[in-house]
């Protein structure tokens, strides 16, 4: 082994390192090349990532740039410095699940951070200065995973909609159409029995409420864009909205998000 290459070693040697490995190792880990993230993959090594499969465990919060470097802070407010690549120039649309929407060059990606799993989906046009915002209903591994893309363009909105095994993109520009209105109710809703109700309530303020300046050990120069995410809680899930947290009219712009802490796998031979 003195000359071969590390990418050459066992797969069971492999197997046995990533088993020993933590949550921020194993992700490292798992990025080095195929046959290293097959290793991560293993039944036994997920044994090292149930820590952070839970669908109850709190909210982590990913903070990154223009390119692959990126925070990563959780619960208990340890901060890890890692290296993404699949985050160079690429921004957050939405998260659910352990599962991260991406938007690079007009071409939408499903990602987990903690995973290293990657989906890529079909391109859809958009304008250079449109807002873009997306959802997603059920993880991207699912068959009933629907994506839901919105630019904002004047003088209206496009939406994009995909599902998976379709085999062309869905996208609407309503002009004088037609919308039905819910109710949104702050709170559980269940004082309002006879309003029909979107099935969530607001959780507002997140990046403050959680003293996330603080944690980050962030400067007053700095400005924050955050992607929310919706978490089951109790009845009714939990909303985090998009925000934009600005120290300064003139400061430096960083981007994040909130993500639960879980490492889904791509089942074998599954496609979009």
């Amino acid at each position: 082994m003195a000359t071969g290459q590390w990418a050459d070693l066992p797969s069971e040697l492999l197997s046995l390192i990533a088993e020993r490995l933590g949550v921020i190792d194993l992700f490292s880990f798992s990025i080095v090349c195929k046959g290293w993230n097959s290793a991560a993959s293993t039944p036994s090594s997920q044994i090292s990532a149930q820590i952070i499969s839970s669908p109850n465990r709190a909210l982590w919060f990913l903070l990154y740039g223009k390119n692959s470097q990126c925070f990563l802070v959780s619960e208990t407010d340890k901060k890890y410095k890692i290296s993404i690549p699949e985050m160079n120039g690429a921004a957050c649309i939405a998260s659910k699940e352990g599962w991260l929407l991406l938007h690079r060059d007009d071409s939408p990606f499903f990602f987990c951070p903690f995973s290293a799993s990657k989906i890529d989906l079909p391109k859809f046009r958009k304008s250079e200065q449109c807002n873009v915002v997306a959802t997603f209903s059920a993880p991207p591994t699912s068959e009933d995973c629907i994506v839901a893309v919105a630019c904002q363009n004047a003088p209206g909105v496009d939406l994009h909609l995909l599902s998976r095994g379709a085999k062309e993109l869905l996208t609407f520009t309503p002009e004088n159409g037609k919308w039905k209105n819910y109710k949104i109710i702050f709170g559980s809703g269940e004082d309002h029995p006879n309003t029909e109700t979107v099935p969530f309530f607001l959780w507002r303020d997140s990046f403050k409420r959680c003293s996330m300046n603080e944690r980050l050990g962030l400067g007053e120069d700095v400005s924050v864009s955050t992607c929310g995410t919706v978490v089951p809680d109790g009845r009714h899930g939990k909303i985090l909205f998009n925000e934009r947290v600005s120290q300064q009219s003139k400061s430096r712009g960083l981007r994040g998000v909130w993500i639960e802490p879980r490492s889904p796998q791509i089942p074998p031979e599954m496609s979009w």
